[in-house]
């Protein structure tokens, strides 16, 4: 990240420490590359970090859609969390879970039964 994408509000992401956002920024000076104050979400703290280890949080942003047997598979990653969407194997709906890292935070099953019609044949 550089001097003029890094303002104050900007949502931004660190290797170390994960997404946050900025506070402040402090210009690069003949002694000091140029820094900013970052509050970070996880693990809740306030951390002064150089410019040149930030990224944009939607650079992070990256998304994978797959076609599958019984339906699609959606992958949303953005640089922290992960969320999932694949189907449930038996073509009655889908699993959607949110992980961070290894851990998963939350899962769920949607159904499709009650509003997609079953073919029952002749």
């Amino acid at each position: 990240m550089n001097q003029n994408t890094a303002k104050q509000g900007v949502e931004v992401w660190n290797r170390e420490y994960g997404r946050g956002v900025i506070l402040k920024t402090h210009a690069e000076t003949d002694s000091e590359m140029a820094s900013a104050l970052i509050y970070f979400y996880h693990p809740d703290i306030t951390q002064d970090v150089p410019l040149a280890s930030l990224e944009t949080a939607s650079e992070m942003l990256s998304t994978d859609i797959k076609r599958g047997s019984c339906g699609f598979e959606v992958e949303i990653h953005d640089g922290m969390f992960t969320f999932y969407i694949e189907p449930d194997g038996n073509g009655t709906g889908y699993e959607v879970s949110l992980t961070a890292g290894n851990a998963t935070l939350e899962q769920t099953h949607f159904s499709t039964e009650e509003i997609v019609p079953t073919f029952e044949g002749p």
